[in-house]
């Protein structure tokens, strides 16, 4: 895969994601799966995608987020060394990302549309408080410093806040900047350290394997080390992730003229900061390079979390396919104990008269047949006196139409008892409720003509079969009439030759051995009869399923299918995801190794 094609890969992976994203969003019940969601989609838009494509590792991206009033701003500008993003102590003053870039550098040149997905760059420098789905970037004079400083190296991004009552509007400026950072620098203040939302956050960054500096802020001075430790334990060690924490720095309150001048006044409080992301500005190709790999880690980790949408309305779907498919296999088994299983087929008793009567001698030879016959005179009494009429069945028609009907009651049945508020199960009640099940009924009804007539003409074909094709070989038939009447005509010699001169004893015996001989002729024609009669039983099956179950099947499996199309997508998704991250991985693997 060419690296074009691994990026498209990652372009669709952040589509399927996004429709992921908007389905779940659209559901109470998993709206706990929508930042996951949007968080992956923006990891494979603004990094994994871009770095496929080539994009160089200069320049890093450092975002700087937090919870409302926690001093991100003021941070941003402790960063960079003056104080040029707005700080404001109004909460979530800032409602958009904002990139700050070296004005001497050519990096705002690459921050074109679509670097932040759905987010558009605006022209030039407005206030933070913008409440768009756009960023902006801004251009900052740098005097001489050293080579180590942020912005020689990185983009510093200004984010919108986690908490405010407006952040729900703008969590996708938000996370969409997040997946854009190599690294990320968590702002928390010591009165709102332990928010349930940002701490949620950060526990979502961490998850993606960004690195994070964690950094607290407006605590007084005397206070560092006691709320240092108790945010390490109480914050960060709650975290199972908690190992991409590289470092807890704190900022304690500040004074105006610290905040107006972090280079010079406030030099004491910025190195605290500074060090240790210029600690991963020394090595931009391994940041960047291992942030793509720990996204893609998270993204293969994670899939069952992040298909967690998908499953939760496709296994209600596989239910009612598996529910189906049980009904199906109810309705064969029923139909061949309740009605293949007697059913004798009249077609394969004519075949048995018309096999027997083809063994009889033709020509001249009728006269010792019949003959022959008369003496079976006493055979034929017996065997009728002594064989019972058979039964007659229940008719097939009814059978068909009950064991039908019981198939869509016990789905009607499941589907009522299970969760009321499943839009699958709800359009599946509704089907059954309207006119659906009734319509289907009448489908049925119509195909059983249908199946009757089929099944008459090959029980027919097959029972024909048994004598037209010992027609078909004189040879053999011959060969088999000879067989027939040589037994009977030893057995009348054998009589005649025990019996000898006592006459008295040849009408009990010679009727006796003409019917042994007839009895076993039957014998085995009925076995070889009774084994094609079998075969049809096997093949009427077939025919049934062909006509009725299957069709059936296929019809009701695509139910859940029409009645909530969504579904269709949901199933790709699923398909899709798995091997996309598989793919994504070893194109990674394949460029490592070169």
């Amino acid at each position: 895969m060419t690296p074009n094609t691994s990026a498209d890969t990652a372009h669709q992976l952040a589509a399927d994601l996004t429709w992921l994203e908007g389905y779940a969003s659209q559901r109470e019940e998993l709206h706990s799966a929508v930042i996951p969601l949007r968080l992956s989609a923006a990891l494979l838009r603004n990094q994994i995608a871009p770095f496929l494509n080539g994009r160089a590792s200069h320049p890093l991206h450092i975002a700087v987020v937090g919870g409302a009033g926690t001093g991100k701003s003021t941070i941003a500008n402790f960063l960079i060394g003056r104080s040029v993003a707005e700080s404001n102590p109004q909460a979530g003053f800032t409602r958009h990302p904002v990139a700050l870039v070296a004005a001497e550098s050519s990096v705002g040149s690459v921050l074109t549309s679509g670097i932040l997905g759905p987010l558009q760059p605006i022209a030039g420098p407005c206030p933070s408080d913008r409440d768009e789905d756009v960023f902006q970037v801004r251009e900052v004079a740098l005097p001489d410093s050293s080579p180590l400083e942020p912005l020689q190296h990185a983009v510093i991004w200004d984010c919108p806040d986690m908490t405010t009552w407006k952040a729900n509007q703008y969590q996708t400026r938000l996370v969409e900047t997040i997946g854009l950072a190599d690294l990320v620098v968590y702002v928390a203040s010591d009165e709102r350290y332990n928010d349930a939302w940002p701490t949620q956050y950060l526990q979502y960054i961490l998850q993606t394997g960004k690195p994070v500096i964690a950094c607290l802020t407006k605590m007084q001075a005397n206070q560092v080390d006691p709320l240092l430790k108790h945010f390490r334990e109480q914050v960060i060690a709650q975290i199972p992730e908690c190992i991409g924490i590289t470092h807890v720095v704190a900022m304690p309150a500040l004074t105006p003229s610290e905040q107006l001048d972090p280079a010079g006044v406030g030099s004491v409080h910025r190195k605290s900061v500074l060090e240790p992301v210029q600690w991963w500005l020394k090595q931009p190709h391994k940041t960047r390079l291992d942030s793509v790999h720990r996204a893609v880690r998270f993204l293969d980790q994670f899939q069952e979390r992040l298909l967690l949408p998908a499953q939760h309305d496709l296994k209600v779907a596989q239910a009612w396919e598996q529910q189906v498919k049980t009904g199906e296999q109810t309705m064969l088994n029923r139909y061949q104990n309740e009605y293949l299983a007697g059913e004798q087929f009249p077609h394969f008793n004519i075949a048995m008269l018309k096999l027997m009567e083809m063994l009889e001698l033709p020509g001249a030879g009728q006269y010792l047949s019949k003959m022959m016959h008369f003496l079976r005179s006493p055979y034929r009494w017996v065997k009728n006196w002594i064989q019972k009429p058979s039964e007659a069945g229940p008719q097939e028609v009814q059978i068909l139409q009950s064991t039908f009907q019981g198939w869509l009651d016990r789905l009607r049945l499941n589907v009522i008892q299970q969760d009321q508020g499943n839009p699958v199960l709800q359009a599946l009640r509704n089907a059954f409720i309207g006119q659906r099940e009734s319509q289907f009924m009448e489908k049925f009804n119509s195909q059983i003509q249908s199946f009757i007539q089929q099944q008459s003409i090959e029980t027919e074909k097959t029972a024909r079969a048994i004598y037209e094709e010992l027609g078909k070989q004189p040879t053999a038939l011959n060969t088999l009439r000879g067989l027939k009447f040589s037994v009977e005509a030893a057995s009348v010699a054998g009589v005649v030759f025990t019996a000898g001169t006592h006459f008295l004893l040849y009408p009990l015996l010679l009727p006796l051995a003409a019917s042994l001989t007839q009895g076993l002729t039957e014998t085995l024609g009925k076995k070889y009869v009774d084994s094609e009669r079998e075969k049809a039983r096997s093949r009427q099956l077939v025919v049934f399923k062909e006509i009725l179950t299957t069709p059936l099947t296929v019809e009701l499996l695509k139910w859940p299918y029409k009645l909530v199309p969504e579904l269709t997508e949901l199933k790709s998704i699923t398909a899709r995801l798995p091997a996309s991250i598989h793919s994504l991985q070893q194109t990674l693997a394949r460029q490592e190794a070169a």
